[in-house]
């Protein structure tokens, strides 16, 4: 990628093209911008990989959204509840070691 004066960009150069752009450029002529292959602006070699059909008015969608948004609620309250179940038992765990580290101690001064 090439960018002139800070403003226009050329992109897709190799070798030969790059050293048309600078004839171009002496010649006093403006090159073309953008790529410099057959390539329609940001399309990648593969040509449009998406929204390849046309938009239509008709067009309606069928997609529950507010269900989808309540299932994503729901599974992240359920990761939440998780989490904290994780951490009180975590916190039972360590409480209970505490414990019976106590008792040892306790043991061991008698």
């Amino acid at each position: 990628m090439l960018q002139v004066n800070n403003e226009w960009v050329y992109e897709d150069l190799d070798e030969k093209n790059i050293i048309e752009l600078v004839e171009q450029f002496r010649a006093g002529k403006t090159p073309k911008v953008g790529p410099q292959i057959d390539r329609n602006l940001c399309e990648g070699p593969k040509g449009r990989t998406s929204l390849t059909k046309e938009f239509s008015p008709e067009y309606t969608i069928d997609r529950d959204f507010a269900a989808a948004k309540k299932k994503w609620e729901e599974k992240i309250a359920e990761e939440e509840r998780k989490k904290a179940e994780m951490e009180t038992k975590k916190r039972e765990q360590a409480k209970a070691a505490e414990e019976a580290a106590q008792k040892a101690r306790a043991a061991d001064k008698k």
